[in-house]
Order: C-alpha cells, then sequence, then structure tokens
C-alpha cells in the first residue's frame, strides 16, 4: 500500500508579499547608501557656483595649482598657496577644471563630492563598528550637518580631511573583521595619502595610532598578539611608503613646510599673546580657561565669525541645541559603555583631535572638521536607543510614538542647518565680503569679453594680480589705479589699444569723470540685486593715437 508524504502548505505570507519588498530587504545597506548619498548631494551642490557669492582667494589658488598641473604634470608635493599646503587638492581638482573650466563651480565641485562621499562612509564605518540604526542615523545626521555643509560647497582642503579619515577606519575596521591582508593594506596606503590632503591631518595620524594601541591592548592577547602586529607593521610600513615624497621634502634644507605651523602659533596662538606671556600662573590658567569657554561656546551657544572661511556670520553656534543635547547625551552613553569599539574610537578622536585647534583664536571650525562625522555617532546614539525601544514595544501606540520622536528630530535638526545656510548665513554680510562677490563678479565679466581689452583697475581692498581675478579672467593685462595700490591715480589712459575701466568700490562714483574724459564708450554695471558690485566702461582705441600715454 503506497505512503502517502505530508506536503508542507506554502507560505502564503512568503508569496503575497511583493517583489520589491524582497528586494529592498535583501539590499538594504545598498538602497541605504543611495539614498543617504542623495540626501547629502542637494544641500551640497545646490546653486553650488553662486553660493558662497563669489570665489575666495585660496579656493581661485586652488583653481590656479590645479592649472599649474595641468600645463606642467608634476608641481611637487606642497604648494606655498594659503601660507603653504600639501598639494594634493591640486592633483584632486585638475580634472574638473581641464573639463570645467575656471569657475566657481568647476574648482568647488570635486570638494562638494568629497564632502559627499563622506556620508556613505559614515555610514559603512558605523555600519561594521555598530548596526544599522546606529549608522543610518548618524549618516543622516552628518548629512544635514550645517557644519559639514558649509565646508563642502567651499574649495577648502578641510572638507577632504574627514573623508580621507573615514575612508582610513573603513578600510582598518574591514581589515579587523576579516583579517585579509589587503585590508590592511589599503588602509595603511589611504593614511599615507592623507598626508596630502590638509596640514592638520597628522593630528588623526597621531589619535589613530592611540586608538590602535588601545585596541590591541583590549583585544589582542596571548597567541593573536602577533599576526596583528605583523599586519599593523605592515600597514604602517605602507603608509610611510606612501609619505616617503612628503618627508623628503620636509627633510631638504630651506623647505617652507613648517612656516604655515609657525606662522598660526605665532600669529593666532592664545600661549603668544602678551597677556599670556606676561601673566602670571593664575592670569595664564584664567586665560586658558576663557579660551576653552569660547572654543566650546563655538560649538554649542554662541558662534565665532570667522573670516577667512565666513563661519557663523550671524554669530550662530555651528551645532544646533538639539544636536548638543543628543551629542552631550550619546557621550555619556558612550563613555559609560567605552569597551566597544565604536565606543572608543570615538572618544579616542574626541580627546585628542581638538588639541591643536583650542588654544587657537583662528580656524576654530575648519581645524578640528575631522570630527564632524563622529559627533553625528554620538548624536546618533541616543536616537538609536529611542528607535530600537521602540521596535521592541508590543504595542503599536508606543512603538509609532518613538519612530515619530526620532524621525521629528531628525527633521528638526535637519530643517534648523539647511535654513540656517541657505537662509540667514548665504544673506548675511559676510559671506559675500570673504567671497569677494565684487571682484569675483567683475573678474568673470572680464572673461566675457573679446580680444582681451587692456584693464585700468580701480578698488581698495584687490590688486588687479588679486588670485580671484588671476584665476577667473587669465588672459588680462593690467594696472591697478587705486590709491592703495596704484602708481598712478590719474585716469589717462593710452588709447591706442581697446580699454576697460573697472571700477569697485568706492570708485564706482568716478565714472562721470571718465565718461566726459572718452565720451562714446559702452557702460555695463554688475548688480546683485539693487546693489552695484562693479562698473566697466569700454573705451575702443583710437587709430589717431599710435603711441602710449602711460
Amino acid at each position: 500500500m503506497a505512503t502517502l508524504t505530508a506536503v508542507p502548505a506554502p507560505d502564503t505570507r512568503t508569496a503575497a508579499r511583493p517583489p520589491l519588498l524582497v528586494f529592498a530587504e535583501k539590499h538594504a545597506d545598498l538602497l541605504f547608501l543611495f539614498a543617504l548619498t542623495a540626501v547629502a548631494a542637494v544641500p551640497r551642490l545646490w546653486a553650488l557656483g553662486e553660493i558662497p557669492q563669489g570665489i575666495h582667494g585660496d579656493e581661485a589658488q586652488v583653481g590656479m595649482d590645479a592649472w599649474r598641473v595641468l600645463k606642467d604634470g608634476w608641481i611637487g608635493v606642497y604648494t606655498l598657496a594659503a601660507l603653504g599646503q600639501p598639494a594634493g587638492h591640486a592633483y584632486y581638482a585638475a580634472p574638473f577644471i581641464e573639463i570645467l573650466g575656471s569657475s566657481p563651480f568647476s574648482v568647488r565641485l570635486p570638494f562638494a563630492l568629497a564632502g559627499i562621499a563622506a556620508v556613505p562612509l559614515a555610514y559603512t564605518l558605523f555600519r561594521l563598528q555598530a548596526d544599522r540604526t546606529v549608522a543610518v542615523i548618524a549618516a543622516l545626521l552628518l548629512a544635514l550637518s550645517l557644519w559639514h555643509i558649509h565646508f563642502s560647497r567651499t574649495a577648502h582642503w578641510p572638507i577632504t580631511y574627514p573623508t580621507v579619515e573615514l575612508a582610513v577606519l573603513v578600510f582598518w575596521t574591514l581589515a579587523i573583521q576579516r583579517g585579509g591582508l589587503h585590508w590592511f593594506a589599503l588602509a595603511g596606503a589611504t593614511l599615507g595619502l592623507g598626508l596630502y590632503t590638509y596640514n592638520i591631518y597628522p593630528v588623526f595620524v597621531v589619535a589613530f595610532t592611540v586608538w590602535v594601541v588601545l585596541y590591541t591592548l583590549q583585544n589582542k592577547r596571548g597567541a593573536a598578539f602577533k599576526p596583528w602586529t605583523a599586519n599593523v607593521a605592515l600597514a604602517a610600513a605602507i603608509a610611510f611608503l606612501y609619505g616617503i615624497p612628503l618627508f623628503v621634502y620636509i627633510l631638504t634644507p630651506s623647505n617652507e613646510y613648517f612656516d604655515h605651523y609657525n606662522q598660526y602659533y605665532e600669529t593666532y596662538s592664545v600661549l603668544q599673546t602678551p597677556a599670556y606671556v606676561d601673566g602670571s600662573f593664575t592670569d595664564r590658567v584664567a586665560i586658558i580657561y576663557d579660551q576653552v569657554k569660547i572654543w566650546i561656546g563655538a560649538y554649542a551657544w554662541e558662534g565665532v565669525p570667522d573670516l577667512i572661511d565666513a563661519s557663523s556670520p550671524d554669530r550662530r553656534p555651528m551645532l544646533d541645541i538639539l544636536t548638543v543635547g543628543l551629542f552631550v547625551a550619546g557621550v555619556g552613553y558612550a563613555a559609560y559603555n567605552w569597551r566597544k569599539t565604536p565606543h572608543l574610537l570615538a572618544l579616542t578622536l574626541l580627546a585628542i583631535m581638538p588639541l591643536t585647534s583650542v588654544l587657537q583664536t583662528n580656524a576654530t571650525y575648519r581645524g578640528v572638521l575631522g570630527l564632524a562625522p563622529f559627533v553625528a555617532f554620538f548624536a546618533a546614539l541616543p536616537l538609536a536607543w529611542v528607535w530600537q525601544k521602540a521596535t521592541a514595544q508590543a504595542r503599536d501606540l508606543y512603538r509609532g510614538a518613538g519612530y515619530a520622536l526620532v524621525i521629528v528630530a531628525i527633521t528638526v535638526i535637519g530643517y534648523t542647518n539647511v535654513h540656517a545656510y541657505f537662509g540667514p548665513w548665504k544673506d548675511s554680510l559676510l559671506f559675500p565680503w570673504v567671497y569677494t562677490e565684487e571682484i569675483s563678479e567683475a573678474s568673470e565679466y572680464l572673461n566675457t569679453l573679446d580680444g582681451e581689452p587692456y584693464v585700468y583697475f580701480y578698488s581698495s581692498r584687490w590688486r588687479f594680480d588679486y588670485e580671484t581675478r588671476q584665476y577667473l579672467a587669465p588672459g588680462f593685462e593690467g594696472e591697478d589705479r587705486s590709491q592703495r595700490f596704484g602708481r598712478r591715480q590719474d585716469d589717462v589712459i593710452d588709447r591706442s589699444r581697446d580699454s576697460v575701466f573697472i571700477l569697485l568700490n568706492p570708485y564706482l562714483d568716478r565714472l562721470e569723470g571718465i565718461k566726459r574724459l572718452y565720451p562714446g564708450g559702452a557702460e555695463h554695471v554688475g548688480r546683485d540685486g539693487e546693489d552695484v558690485l562693479f562698473i566697466a566702461y569700454h573705451v575702443p582705441a583710437d587709430p589717431a593715437f599710435s603711441t602710449s600715454a602711460r
């Protein structure tokens, strides 16, 4: 007699599930990476060429160094631009400049992309070291961080700092978890290449080294110690190998590598002020205490306007009040659970990386930008805790309330930061002043002219050869005619060639006198809304003049 075999009934719940949902669950990390990258891209790419208004001289120097790379190829490992910087930014920006030409957008785009890349890297790091909930929230907070958005939108090299730092930590975490020599090699290579990004990067190298030592003491004992140290030595050797060109430059007599550090220390260090140098021990303690309070306050309760990168033009602290509260709670939570790998890492970086900036009166925000992903991580910890507690709730009401609390908190933080940048910061007087809107617009106008007329330049703030003009309108010859910079201040010009007067404040009212001397020219007024940024007055060559009156 045949036996009957029981056939299990099909799981109708699985069969009825939409294929899209099944795909989303299977590839959740990939989808989160795409979504977070898109969220990061919008505030970093929107109107990138117009906000900030103009282009800073340091940004222009990045573009000029990129043109040097395109022209000469190898320009060395160090550039004297902006008091001296590693030259990695020039090689990185060169392809963008070659394709897109000289414009604010073209020189900012590579740095905006570097800023965007930090967000999926942050997700990957915290996904590997913690869990998906922490990773999503931390990466989202970084994507919506006013601090990180601001520096992502300028062609300043500090934004490459956290991105390279995160890449190092991702490779190192993969090396810890998977053990392959290639992960240690990649981590070491990235660590060494980071030396070519930003002068302050060596501080991260120190902090990273301290964390590796602490991790080793905590986790690698007995038989595991020897192979682990061999792998660490391999990574260190590769990092050193990649750093050799810079080390050779540093050891070369009369190099300028330490000039940047020395000038910052002598000019901006609180420890070099007369009050500190001449003060008593009590006075010095009070000065340091006040400076630490100002530095912390710049992030928590009162911003410090920066005349180099235009941070905090409205004295808004860099972190909104909700992020500050979450950060403090997260630091406390991480300190209580300090043995966990991501907590130990974040606490180590938090303890070491600010040390070079706290006692400076300049670079309050850009000097410690490498902490931005970990500020987001600390702030994410309490939100992730609420989300996970809500997930464990049996009642829909409690679960929904927990989810809503987290979503509302992130929404408030994101709106506050994005609105601050594209509202009060964009509309501030500091943005167009720092990013030199007047000479930028005048230079871009020059670059639209045919025939490259000779330029007579009037400005009380900038010389004709200022980097912004050289980058945006490189083919023009000209001279200064202002009282501050000009060798002569009259309006007599060479009539044997086409000429253009470029008048910036406070020389706008000089136009009428020039028109009386040279009637019939073409006038152009450059404006930002109702504000006059510059006036250009074209005087064509007069064939009757064959000699220069200059």
